[in-house]
């Protein structure tokens, strides 16, 4: 097997343009994985935020939720690697 040297992406890409698609379609095309990766890091970001501002204003009760619930985590993965 020869290696192209390109990406998958950039295989995609040429394939969709060959294909007929405009290169608008094809950027929207290629950019739903990474609109689906957002809508996974978006939540996970800002809940780690919001943590963060509230306990510089002396709410430390979500911290401490996340805390033992990570506490729960690691122990739970400790339990089923040993």
């Amino acid at each position: 097997m020869v290696y192209s040297g390109l990406s998958p992406l950039a295989i995609a890409h040429f394939l969709l343009i060959g294909l007929g698609a405009s290169e608008t379609v094809v950027v929207m095309i290629m950019s739903l994985p990474a609109v689906a990766f957002l809508f996974v890091l978006i939540p996970w970001f800002f809940r780690w935020a919001w943590i963060g501002l509230s306990m510089q204003f002396g709410d430390f009760k979500s911290a401490d939720a996340k805390e033992k619930q990570l506490v729960v985590w690691t122990e739970a993965y400790e339990a089923r690697r040993f």
